[in-house]
């Protein structure tokens, strides 16, 4: 009879027809249950907005000393031991902790900005890839070059703070409303950054301890003005920056936004494309980004 209830006996029977551990596996469409990402979300400027930023991009007191005393070369071993020690000592007194209880975070060297300088090609069928051009030998050399032309980027890890209608920053709300991402550029951006920062240099400071005012030309090809605005806020503030260099720091390891191939994989994916490796036919973001290694 249409309507009728299963009695009982009947409901004990379909719980027996299926395993529930064959369904506790699945996921409905909650956001929760959105898979997580190994890529970092990009800045991208809106035309005409001004933002308020620093850089976050740090290495470690270790490479900058490493670096500083030739720490590859035996003769040196001993020398590089001992600054790294000093060094580390006197962020610990600075801090009031002891050395060992140190976060990796709290021993980065916060006098140098860095930025990771990368060289990728696109193709539609493999999409962004970093270049191995020249590192694989001749033969290897024949198919990266069957790719489009290589284009250099940079890119760092940038505290964007919250602002209000006049573009100053809402020192109340940081911690709430700031954010940090992963910022890429190309070459005249890179070189706007030098610049700015040699400027800073005659005042004996640097876009490492001073805020940055961008104010964003194109939405398409991603230029900015760029001019220093005064001391960095986050440095001034023991909340605000242990609240966002450690977020930046867990974002240094994925700062090269391409996807790395070996030279053997990339053959394979061509192959798998079934289309001419040379083909003029790209992505508009592939077109924008050749646009942007001119600039």
């Amino acid at each position: 009879m249409v309507g009728r209830r299963p009695d009982k006996k009947a409901i004990a029977n379909m719980s027996e027809d299926f395993d529930y551990d064959d369904f506790s596996e699945d996921v409905d469409l909650d956001p929760a249950n959105r898979p997580p990402s190994n890529r970092v979300e990009r800045f991208k400027g809106e035309q005409g907005k001004s933002y308020r930023a620093a850089l976050l991009y740090f290495h470690p007191l270790a490479v900058t000393i490493y670096k500083r005393v030739g720490g590859a070369k035996p003769e040196n071993k001993a020398a590089y031991e001992e600054m790294l020690s000093k060094a580390l000592t006197k962020r610990a007194e600075t801090l009031g902790k002891k050395v060992e209880d140190l976060q990796d975070w709290e021993k980065l060297d916060l006098a140098n900005a860095q930025f990771k300088r990368y060289t990728t090609h696109y193709h539609e069928d493999v999409g962004s890839v970093v270049s191995r051009l020249g590192k694989d030998g001749a033969e290897a050399d024949k198919i990266w070059r069957s790719l489009p032309e290589p284009r250099t980027y940079y890119s760092t890890i940038a505290l964007f703070y919250p602002t209000d209608a006049s573009g100053n920053v809402d020192q109340k709300n940081i911690l709430r409303d700031g954010f940090v991402r992963l910022w890429r550029f190309s070459n005249g951006t890179f070189r706007t950054l030098i610049s700015k920062n040699d400027m800073l240099k005659e005042y004996k400071q640097s876009l490492a301890n001073s805020d940055l005012k961008l104010v964003c030309k194109s939405s398409q090809f991603q230029t900015f003005d760029i001019d220093p605005a005064g001391a960095a806020i986050w440095l001034k503030s023991e909340q605000v920056r242990s609240h966002f260099l450690p977020l930046a720091f867990g974002m240094y390891d994925r700062l090269v936004d391409a996807k790395s191939l070996s030279t053997a994989d990339l053959r394979d994916k061509l192959k798998m494309g079934g289309g001419d490796s040379g083909s003029d036919v790209v992505s508009s973001e592939a077109e924008i980004d050749d646009l942007l290694g001119t600039i």
